[in-house]
């Protein structure tokens, strides 16, 4: 089991556990036990949060705890009766600790009720902004405590303003409620999908690397894609709605939750603008800045620092399509996004094929009904920037 699943796991059995009200002196200790061996989270800390809405971390909760239970006893020897955990709970943090100054008692499924609305976006049900990056912030710290990756993904729809001016923001809203809907159905139960604010949407893929990523953002803007295409009033006005998307990880691209919101913020803005395929940029042909020219020649290359460059037989590894910033072959070898290879691209040109870096940046596997084995879509980025080296390919 994940290191995500045994979290919600533990969460849900200390949630039933709190509508159960199971708190006999007796059992406490030994329940809450069973649910740390059984899920291996932080079981103190999320049960005083669900208790008193206060984040504390597992010694110092677990130090609360044992204070509260003491305190318990206290009370009970002096009222001759068991006042209960949530009475002595309450006492210890507003006359023992001062640290609340005003509680109110609220029952618990009301809480999580009011929590759950506060967090979530009314429109697509998704989570919201302020929810998102609080949560973004905790599961990178999570992260790096448990030496896990984590993924993040943006979305925003293409001339989406166009749909809102012909059919009005009410066609605009279903629009997006549609969206979240997609969005929610890909995703996992611990994931965290989020509208980040108008047309945009994002979601953190917790103990997640790149590629696991690009797989999610493939399937979502498929099936975004695929619903945009087949909306009969978009049709009629002939309306594209498109969708861009990018992606970072951690600690891959970043080493905080900031700076991985800003890489995923930029990778978007690329796939917006520029002709890039793949991770961290996951491009769509209608917003493409540079013409990108179908052709099937083989291809040279070879990964740097990995010996001499291997020529394949045309079947195994040939060109699909070229532009002035990247290009995309067909092979039966698997290259891991983030590889840097050197490729010998046949041009029209020159007399000898040209030689250009570049950087894998997508990795997919493919049906090929007409080649025999696995097949992959390689989309390589090239690293070189000058204008000449770019013109010398055509």
């Amino acid at each position: 089991m994940s290191q995500e699943k045994k979290d919600l796991d533990f969460k849900k059995k200390l949630i039933a556990l709190l509508k159960d009200n199971f708190f006999d002196q007796s059992s406490i200790s030994s329940r809450l036990e069973e649910i740390y061996e059984k899920t291996g989270g932080e079981v103190y800390s999320e049960l005083l949060y669900l208790l008193t809405n206060k984040k504390f971390s597992e010694e110092e909760s677990l130090r609360h705890w044992l204070s509260i239970m003491e305190h318990r006893l206290e009370l009970n020897n002096k009222l001759g009766r068991d006042v209960g955990l949530r009475v002595a709970l309450l006492d210890y943090f507003f006359n023992v600790k001062s640290y609340m100054k005003s509680p109110k008692l609220i029952e618990i499924n009301d809480f999580l009720q009011i929590e759950h609305s506060a967090n979530t976006d009314g429109l697509t049900g998704l989570f919201n902004q302020s929810f998102f990056k609080l949560s973004l912030k905790r599961e990178i710290e999570r992260s790096k405590r448990h030496n896990l990756r984590t993924s993040l993904i943006f979305f925003d729809l293409d001339n989406f303003k166009r749909v809102n001016n012909v059919f009005g923001h009410l066609e605009g809203d279903y629009v997006l409620s549609d969206v979240g809907n997609i969005i929610r159905s890909n995703v996992r139960e611990f994931d965290l999908p989020a509208r980040y604010g108008g047309d945009e949407f994002s979601i953190i893929l917790p103990d997640t690397n790149k590629e696991e990523a690009f797989k999610v953002a493939s399937r979502i803007t498929s099936d975004i894609d695929q619903y945009c295409s087949s909306s009969q009033k978009l049709k009629e006005k002939s309306l594209r709605l498109t969708i861009s998307c990018g992606i970072a990880s951690y600690p891959d691209d970043v080493h905080s939750a900031e700076e991985l919101l800003n890489f995923a913020d930029k990778a978007l803005y690329k796939a917006k603008f520029l002709d890039k395929v793949g991770s961290p940029i996951i491009p769509f042909k209608e917003r493409r800045k540079f013409p990108r020219y179908q052709i099937r020649n083989s291809l040279r290359y070879r990964r740097i620092n990995s010996g001499d460059p291997v020529e394949e037989a045309l079947q195994s590894t040939f060109t699909k399509n070229i532009s002035q910033v990247g290009v995309l072959f067909e092979s039966s070898l698997a290259i891991g996004v983030d590889t840097e290879l050197e490729l010998y691209l046949r041009s029209t040109t020159l007399e000898k094929d040209q030689k250009i870096m570049g950087k894998v940046v997508r990795f997919q596997q493919i049906n090929n009904p007409d080649v025999d084995g696995k097949r992959y879509d390689i989309g390589v980025c090239f690293l070189n920037e000058g204008e000449e080296e770019k013109l010398r390919i055509f």
